[in-house]
């Protein structure tokens, strides 16, 4: 007691000073990050500057093997060569040839894969929403007598209290402080992201694509808000079920193993199953948004750019991979 009167009063509390350990945490990982980003653009730059080749290859824009070795075969049997216009009709659409694939579908065969995506969704939502009741049924005031109880006093459960509100407002604080920083790397990471995905080849020359680079920048920024919002709801509910796991092992013998066991295991599940869940949903409606402006009408047929709609899609999962790797250091 004497150790404690004689400290400082202007000391900084615990939860202050975690706080400002993990903000300096934050912006060092940070830099570190945005380094990586600059170097991987610039090496990026060098490489496309470095000839058209070898791009166009990894880019996938080899030429089709079948059309030539049926060439190969014609030109030794002493057949003439395909002009260049058959050769162009011999390649199959999307490798060499025209981007866009007919779809066949109409307006009924889009209804089943959204019954389907959003019904598994909101099933999804729904087991999560009971898990956390199962959670939110443990009380945190042993008041009543329980025989199952160990014998506790008053005084350590309203301590047990006291350190859930202190982690709790904690918790809180460690997340602002990271969104924010998540926050500006999106707004930072995004812009380049709409510059390097803009900047592409057509026919061996250098073109910019606004456009494709916008819709990739669009999922990379949905990708990161979605991460945002399901790290919330994890941490949320594993700060709360905290209390009530220790609530559940206080009760004697196997009870309190399978109790406590049962609580922490339960709120776990809620971000599990909300994460699949709302990212599937919000995927999903992002696809459906790309399917429409990759669409050509001729008459009534229909047809979509396939290949760069699933590539603007690809931000979608690097925006909520790179938010989560803030939550995991």
């Amino acid at each position: 007691s004497a150790k404690m009167s004689s400290a400082p009063k202007d000391m900084p509390s615990p939860v202050r000073s975690i706080r400002h350990t993990q903000q300096g945490k934050l912006w060092r990982h940070g830099a570190g990050i945005l380094c990586v980003g600059l170097c991987a653009a610039l090496c990026l730059a060098v490489y496309q500057n470095a000839g058209d080749a070898t791009p166009s290859i990894l880019l996938g824009k080899a030429l089709p093997s079948a059309p030539l070795k049926a060439t190969a075969s014609k030109l030794a049997e002493g057949d003439a060569a395909p002009a260049e216009g058959d050769a162009a009709a011999a390649a199959p659409a999307g490798v060499g040839g025209e981007k866009y694939v007919t779809d066949t579908s109409d307006g009924a065969g889009m209804v089943m894969p959204a019954v389907v995506i959003f019904g598994c969704g909101a099933v999804g939502l729904a087991f999560a929403a009971y898990l956390f009741y199962t959670v939110s049924l443990i009380s945190l005031d042993s008041e009543e007598e329980d025989e199952k109880l160990v014998a506790s006093t008053k005084a350590s459960d309203e301590e047990l209290k006291v350190i859930y509100e202190t982690i709790r407002e904690g918790a809180k604080s460690f997340l602002w402080a990271e969104y924010q920083f998540c926050f500006v790397f999106i707004v930072v990471f995004g812009a380049i992201v709409l510059v390097l995905v803009s900047h592409t080849t057509e026919n061996g020359e250098a073109v910019w694509k606004w456009d494709i680079g916008a819709l990739t920048c669009l999922s990379f920024v949905v990708g990161g808000l979605t991460s945002i919002l399901s790290g919330y709801i994890g941490m949320m509910v594993a700060v709360y079920s905290n209390a009530r796991t220790a609530v559940m092992a206080k009760k004697d013998g196997a009870e309190g193993w399978k109790g406590s066991f049962n609580t922490a295991f339960r709120a776990g599940g809620v971000m599990g199953y909300s994460l699949v869940a709302i990212s599937m949903m919000i995927l999903y409606m992002l696809a459906l948004v790309f399917r429409e402006y990759f669409t050509k009408m001729e008459g009534e047929t229909r047809t979509v750019n396939y290949k760069e709609l699933f590539e603007c899609l690809a931000g979608y999962g690097l925006g909520g991979s790179a938010i989560a790797m803030f939550g995991r250091v």
